[in-house]
């Protein structure tokens, strides 16, 4: 009996989990559209524009590459920069949507492994 309470409580735990992660993924997302977004170029400037694409682009490759938000993270740190500081800004902000995701998603799990173990 105290073997089936147990696997009980661990069911609950995974998919309370299993919700939360959904739930992180879905508002990193909104981060990134919300980048996605931002116009910080000069309606005539070519070069910000094609840099701004070339760095949203990188974002993406890296963000679709990986469920692991330490993996992403890797990913833009190594492959996405721009000579513009504009640009480098907004790499750094899509930066800031994955830490805000991690962070949430590690209490989570150990708010999960507290009420599975206890």
């Amino acid at each position: 009996m105290r073997v089936l309470a147990l696997i009980l409580i661990m069911l609950v735990g995974i998919s309370a989990l299993q919700t939360q992660t959904v739930e992180q993924f879905q508002q990193m997302d909104d981060c990134f559209k919300d980048i996605d977004v931002l116009d910080p170029c000069q309606a005539n400037d070519k070069a910000c524009q094609i840099e701004k694409e070339k760095g949203l682009d990188c974002i993406y490759y890296c963000k679709i590459s990986s469920y692991f938000f330490n993996v992403i993270k890797k990913c833009i740190l190594k492959k996405c920069s721009s000579q513009n500081d504009v640009i480098q800004a907004i790499i750094y902000q899509s930066l800031q949507c994955l830490s805000q995701g991690a962070l949430s998603f590690a209490l989570v799990v150990l708010l999960t492994i507290l009420f599975i173990i206890y």
